[in-house]
């Protein structure tokens, strides 16, 4: 299993679960896509393949149409991030008074069946997600 956690998601269609991959270096999760099913509490990791990794940007998406490809599927979305709101700098202040007054940035992901802006509403660890009825599969190149 990758390393990473839950984020809950809500747009126009409603809430929806997406993996975000987390780790101290990012060796352990480079070439790693995560595909959410679209009616179901179902996420899938994918590994980019050599070929989908000389795509570049492309490669992610090639990785979804592969993953469908083999398990007869058209129901899995590759989920994107597609902006987060700037930072807010919190100067002549300390260090522990910064870290109070802090908001992390709000993030808004985007969902190819909807066409529309999802923003997060929670985030859940995979073993919370899994014990809900979540399911997380893994995909080998």
């Amino acid at each position: 299993m990758a390393p990473g956690y839950v984020l809950w998601l809500r747009d126009e269609a409603g809430e929806f679960p997406h993996f975000v991959f987390s780790s101290d270096i990012d060796m352990v999760t480079n070439g790693l896509v995560s595909l959410t099913a679209a009616d179901s509490r179902e996420l899938l990791i994918v590994r980019l393949s050599p070929e989908e990794r000389r795509a570049g940007e492309g490669g992610p998406s090639l990785a979804a149409a592969r993953a469908m490809a083999t398990l007869g599927r058209q129901d899995l979305m590759l989920i994107s991030l597609v902006a987060a709101s700037p930072r807010v700098a919190v100067r002549g202040v300390s260090f522990q008074e910064s870290l109070a007054k802090y908001k992390p940035p709000e993030l808004t992901y985007s969902r190819p069946s909807t066409k529309g802006k999802a923003h997060v509403v929670r985030e859940e660890s995979v073993a919370s997600f899994t014990a809900g009825g979540g399911c997380v599969h893994v995909l080998e190149s």
